[in-house]
């Protein structure tokens, strides 16, 4: 669910808070778990992806408004985040961790279902909360 939080909050409030709750939130949730050992890939990964998010939803200038380029918008910018997060969980396990590229790969499976979990939990919820809150773009 921690995926579908970040989504969310890059969609509703943009890249700066979509970035700082997605690094900070996760890399305290990581500091008080087991995965300590991730918290700094973490908060650079996660801050990444929120950030990336945002920014997609929020510079694409929508000239008319259309229920479908709204949610193609931001189906493709979760889809690029969640690809930024596990291509940054592999390389931080690969190279920081030192695990090495192979090993490494035995990850992306379980990234990659964090990423259509949390993406069929905030694509829905995100346009839902943004239609509340009347915000346009």
């Amino acid at each position: 669910m921690g995926e579908a939080i970040i989504y969310i909050t890059a969609i509703i409030f943009g890249p700066i808070v979509g970035g700082i709750a997605g690094g900070v939130g996760a890399a305290l949730a990581d500091v008080m778990s087991p995965y300590s050992i991730y918290a700094p890939g973490t908060l650079v990964i996660k801050f990444c992806e929120g950030f990336i998010i945002g920014f997609i939803v929020y510079t694409i200038q929508l000239k008319e408004w259309k229920p479908w380029k709204e949610y193609f918008v931001i189906i493709s910018a979760v889809i690029i985040g969640g690809l930024v997060m596990v291509v940054g969980y592999w390389a931080y396990e690969a190279y920081i961790l030192g695990l090495g590229p192979i090993v490494a790969l035995g990850e992306v499976p379980l990234n990659l279902m964090q990423v259509g979990i949390g993406s069929s939990v905030a694509i829905p919820s995100g346009l839902g909360i943004q239609k509340a809150l009347e915000i346009k773009r």
